[in-house]
């Protein structure tokens, strides 16, 4: 077993009846979730090596495709998974975010020690899923807006002026528990296309344009 055992659910062929792979493998804490995740072997295979090449570091290139895979299946196949998939890209992506946000190419999955030495190292992967899974935004050919975001616990957010099949879009979350973040904009789940209000929930729940 390693971190490709979950990538027929990246190309988008995993089935319901797979989906234990998910709960017996990378939610494990003695496999696959550990502090820094998602590493290249589970910690109990007898060749992990956290500071090998691919016998164990969590790798940001690879630990998105995981990402993907996770959140859209759960989306798709079984949405008790949600909070669990929120869970698993909050903790990817806190090690991204300290003291600054950047990538380096890989990483100790036990110790988060970089492991390259370079930094900087983006990938586009790790964009998307902020853009279709936290913000919740899901393109579609028809060029009808979907919204559907994993319950991740933020207060706030914000994805303005984005250029979608001719459209000017922007999409922002208030809490109406906290205090307002952006003033130029209503408490809630709002969209705004080409500047005008289409959308707004209290809630961060999914939504499909009519």
């Amino acid at each position: 077993m390693c971190i490709t055992t979950f990538y027929p659910f990246f190309a988008g062929i995993g089935t319901k009846q797979n989906l234990d792979v998910f709960r017996k493998h990378l939610l494990n804490p003695d496999q696959f979730r550990l502090p820094y995740p998602v590493p290249a072997l589970p910690k109990d295979d007898p060749n992990f090596d956290p500071t090998g090449f691919w016998e164990g570091p969590s790798w940001p290139a690879a630990t998105s495709h995981i990402l993907e895979a996770f959140a859209t299946s759960s989306k798709t196949l079984d949405r008790s998974l949600l909070p669990d998939a929120a869970e698993l890209i909050k903790l990817a992506a806190d090690k991204h975010l300290q003291p600054r946000a950047d990538f380096f190419e890989r990483y100790n999955p036990i110790s988060g020690e970089p492991l390259s030495h370079f930094r900087d190292y983006m990938h586009s992967w790790w964009i998307d899923i902020i853009i279709r899974h936290i913000v919740g935004f899901e393109p579609q050919e028809d060029g009808h807006i979907k919204l559907d975001p994993l319950p991740m616990g933020l207060d706030y957010f914000l994805l303005e002026n984005v250029n979608y099949q001719g459209k000017n879009i922007s999409i922002v979350w208030q809490s109406p528990d906290k205090p307002k973040e952006y003033e130029n904009y209503l408490v809630g789940y709002s969209v705004f296309v080409d500047g005008k209000l289409i959308h707004n929930d209290e809630k961060l729940e999914r939504w499909m344009e009519e």
